[in-house]
Parts: structure tokens; sequence; C-alpha cells
């Protein structure tokens, strides 16, 4: 079975156990919570309907638990596998032994445990209620990573998992303090017993463990219905910290739409019109814009003539194609340096194109010159003055020759220019800002960038890219407009705010409960009930990312 296949059967596990817990629990919940319709014998259906939660949905967290005992080491699944079992473990003595099974038992709401004394009741609420919630939390984060390798975790998760390994092994030792202190002041046995288990109950990590998945959700839902792909919460921490962009020219900063337009043919040569046929031919099988333009050009300029086959093709990343024609190895290939001695002595005196030149060569010698124009995306100028104002540094990179390339970034306002560059110069270029400190994303969309894209700290595709980008991309502007990438940064920095609060708030609930629950002000019935209230605040603060809006683009100062 594959590594696709188990991920699969995974999700499809983990999704069963959580519908059948919430079909068990919610039952629970309600009758302990509402003593109006705590009916005759009330409370065995309710432990019927917890057991199998206990053991069965409970039982990765006990697994887990009892691994990490044999380590030395506690987590938040120790915590949940504890007050799992403490609850059920005092809610089956109540019952079978306690008194609490009696027909008739009712167990009203009250704030405060000792209000209970000498009269039997359980915690079956809260045997249900810490599974439930844990289970969602990680159900939902785990969609969320389902497009991502299973070993990427996010500043914030990595901050909640740190929270929980200094807060988790603690909690056990409040827990058996509070149910020595009341039972030496002589305390009912069930008022000891009820204090401790409201500090499991209050110290579970249930809504810690809604905290960043719920936000990522809403904000990877919110972001494709903005055309922005993101593949999970790697990419959002990605887009938060970024301070340097790297731009590709051709099809990300410019429209991509490239057309021909001067051929100079070196004087007694094959000519101009042969040279477009084999041009044409050789780059029949290419995908990049230049040779797309180069391609409709030769059959624009050459009505009625088929062009021939082309065999032995290769893409030279970042050079230009090579293939054989009729016999003949024609290359069609990007500048490197000077011009042929032939071919600049054809140009007219003194020009410097600010064109893309490319060079077409059969078998080894110069014919002719070619001169690409590509058109500036009307977005680009917005991007570049609102990726500054976000306090992103843009920098143009291309393979293209250093006039029409300081031409568009001139046009556009960038200052930092890097042309003639080769997939591995890219690459390395992105390595070079990287050692110097700073949080680097590539954004690009042809075969040439994605070295780049795959190095960088955050790779951007234009979704009407090739598919190497693409997949090599952490993120992924579908609509293939570059205006959405300020965007998604800025709905990225909300959504890792949105995540700090409800971390406050998560923690903030554990610090306040856990002095309440050993003094014995808080019973563990309304610990359930806070912890509940607790995790709707949190997915309600999630949601809110799903009404964000983009603020509208200011004009650009030029």
């Amino acid at each position: 079975m594959g590594a696709e296949q188990l991920d699969d059967r995974g999700q499809r596990q983990d999704r069963e156990r959580l519908l059948v817990t919430a079909l068990l629990a919610m039952p629970v919940l309600v009758l302990s919570m509402v003593p109006g319709l705590q009916f005759r014998n009330w409370q065995w259906l309710c432990f019927v309907l917890a057991a199998p939660v206990a053991v069965w949905s409970a039982w990765p967290f006990h697994v887990r638990a009892v691994r990490g005992l044999r380590n030395a080491s506690a987590t938040m699944d120790t915590l949940v596998s504890l007050c799992v079992a403490v609850s059920f473990a005092w809610s089956a003595y109540a019952l079978f032994l306690g008194g609490a099974g009696e027909p008739g038992m009712r167990m009203p709401f009250s704030l405060v445990p000792n209000a209970f004394q000498g009269t039997p009741y359980v915690h079956l609420e809260a045997v249900v209620g810490v599974p439930l919630f844990v289970l969602t939390g990680r159900f939902l984060e785990a969609r969320l990573r389902g497009d991502t390798q299973a070993a990427l975790r996010s500043p914030i998760q990595r901050l909640a998992d740190s929270a929980a390994g200094v807060f988790v092994p603690v909690v056990p030792a409040p827990a058996v303090t509070a149910l020595g202190f009341w039972l030496g002041a002589g305390a009912d046995p069930q008022v000891a017993v009820s204090a401790c288990v409201a500090v499991l109950v209050g110290a579970c990590p249930c809504v810690l463990g809604l905290a960043t998945p719920t936000a990522v959700m809403a904000a990877t839902g919110r972001g494709a219905r903005l055309g922005v792909l993101v593949t999970g919460p790697q990419a959002l921490e990605g887009l938060r910290h970024i301070d340097t962009v790297v731009l590709d020219k051709t099809g990300t900063l410019t429209s991509g739409h490239m057309s021909v337009v001067r051929v100079t043919a070196v004087p007694d040569g094959l000519g101009r019109d042969a040279l477009l046929r084999l041009a044409g031919a050789v780059e029949q099988g290419s995908e990049h814009p230049l040779g797309r333009a180069v391609l409709a050009y030769a059959r624009r300029e050459l009505p009625g003539q088929r062009l021939p086959d082309v065999t032995g093709f290769r893409a030279l990343p970042g050079r230009g194609v090579r293939g054989r024609v009729e016999g003949r190895l024609v290359e069609v290939l990007a500048v490197d340096g000077e011009l042929p001695a032939a071919l600049a002595a054809a140009l007219p005196v003194g020009e410097a194109s600010a064109h893309t030149p490319v060079l077409v060569r059969v078998d080894g010698v110069a014919e002719a010159l070619l001169e690409v124009r590509d058109v500036v995306r009307p977005g680009s100028y917005r991007v570049v003055e609102r990726l500054r104002r976000l306090g992103v540094r843009p920098m143009l990179v291309t393979g293209d020759a250093p006039v029409p390339a300081r031409a568009v970034a001139e046009a556009l306002g960038i200052d930092d220019v890097h042309s003639r560059r080769t997939p591995e110069d890219k690459a390395a270029l992105v390595r070079d800002l990287q050692q110097q400190g700073h949080r680097v994303a590539v954004v690009g969309d042809g075969v040439n960038d994605a070295a780049a894209l795959a190095g960088a700290d955050l790779g951007i595709a234009m979704g009407n890219g090739a598919d190497l980008a693409v997949r090599a991309a952490d993120v992924t502007l579908a609509r293939g407009e570059i205006d959405a990438l300020p965007d998604v940064i800025r709905l990225a920095r909300r959504t890792l705010r949105t995540i700090r609060a409800n971390l406050v708030w998560a923690l903030g609930y554990n610090v306040v409960t856990l002095p309440l629950a050993m003094v014995g002000l808080l019973d563990p019935m309304l610990a359930a009930a806070a912890m509940a209230a607790g995790s709707l605040l949190v997915v309600g603060n999630s949601l809110r990312l799903r009404a964000w809006q983009p603020s509208p683009a200011r004009r650009p100062t030029r």
C-alpha cells in the first residue's frame, strides 16, 4: 500500500472516529448539563454512551500517553488521557458503588462542587467532552496539512506545542494536591475527587488544540476565494515573515504575451525567411512564452508553409532550445555577452534594443537576431508599491539581457535588478539572501524558476505557469494575477494575529480555571461548560477571517 493510500486511510479513520464520538457525546453533554431533561435512569444511558468514548475514541490518546511516559515525557495527549481515565473511573465507582446509580437520581447544575456534598454524582460530561473537542481540532489540522508533508509544522503551532510542553507536565501536581488537600481537610470524597477532576478538565488543551487549525482553515478558504491557493500553515507562516520578494520578469511582472518586433539576419547568410522557418520549427516543442512568440511569428510571416518536424529537441533551462531540423542543428538562445560581429554590424548604428534579444544559430553559426517585446502587467505597478508599504523589498531577477531587464525595473521603480541569471544563479541568489538573514519569497511562472521556488522560504507560482513551477511552490496565484500577492501577505499577517489572540485566550482560560478548581470554586460540569464556551469563542474568532476584505489599492506614485 502506497504512502498516499495510507494517508487517505488514516484521514478516513480519523473522520469516522470523530463522527462516532460526536454522536455518542452530544446526548451525554446535554443530559448532564440540563437537569430538566434528566429522566429516570438517565445516568445509565449516559454511562453506556460514554464508555465507548472513554475507551475507543480516546484510545489514540491513551497509547501516546503511555508511550510518552515510557520516554519520561508528558504531552497534551497525557493530559487528555488522564482526564478521561480519572473522570470515567470515578463515574463508574459512583454508579456501581457510590449510590449514583439509583433510579431517579438528579444531578443539578451548580457553580461549586461542595454544593453536592452527600449527593452522588458522575462526571461523564468530562469523559465525552474532552475527546470530542481535541479530536475536532486535530481532524481540522490534519485536513489542512493534507497537501503538505506531514513532517511540516507551522510559530505559531510550535509555540503552542512549546507552551503545552511546559504547561502539561505541571498539571498533575495541582490535581493531586487538590485531591489530597480536600481529603485531608475532612471533605466528602466526592468533593475531593470533584476538585481533582475540575483541575484536569480546566487544564485540558481543547481550546489550545483548536486555536491554530480553525484560523488556518478559515484563512485558506478565504484565500481560495480571492484566487490564492495556500498549501497550509507553513505557507501562511512564511508569508507573515518574508522581507524580500524575488520577482521573475517574463510572465510574472510582464504579461508573457510576447511578440517578435524585428528580425535581423546576417548578410549573405541563409536569409530571413529560411531562418524563420528553422527557428519556428525548433520552437514547436517549447513551452516558454518567448518560444511561443517565435513560433507564432514564423507562422504569421510564412503563410501557407508547413513548418518541418524537429528531432532531438532539448530545452536548455535559462538559455533556450535546440534540435535538429532537416538535418541541421538549430539553436534559439538567449544572448549571452557580446553579439557576434556580423550581427552587430547588421544592426542600426548606435541602437541599443530595449527588447529581449534572441540569437538563432544554425550548425554553430550565428545567423540572425530576433527582438521580442513583452508588455508590463498593469497590476505590477500597484504590486511593487504595495509591497514596499508592507515593508517588503522587491527584486527583479531574470534570465533576460540587461537592457530590457533595466527597462522593466525602471518602469516599475525597482532598484535591485539581476539580469542574465540561469536557474542555478537564481537559486544561488536566494541562498545568498537567506545567509544574510533575509526571509525570501520567490514569484515565478516557468521551469526556469522551479529551483529558486523550491529553495526559497516561500515559493509563489503563477497559476497559468508551468506545472513544475506550481508543484515547487507553497502558494499559487490561481488566476495568474500578481495583484493578489500583497493581499495574501496581509491576510497571512491577519491570520497570525488571530491565532495569537486564540492562544492568549486558550492559555488565559487555563490560568483562570486552575486556581478556581483547586480551591473548590469550580465544579467539573461548569469547567466542561467553560471549555465548550472557550472552544466556541476560538472558532468564532477564527471564522471572522472568512469575511476579511482586502483594502482597496491606492493609486501608485509615479
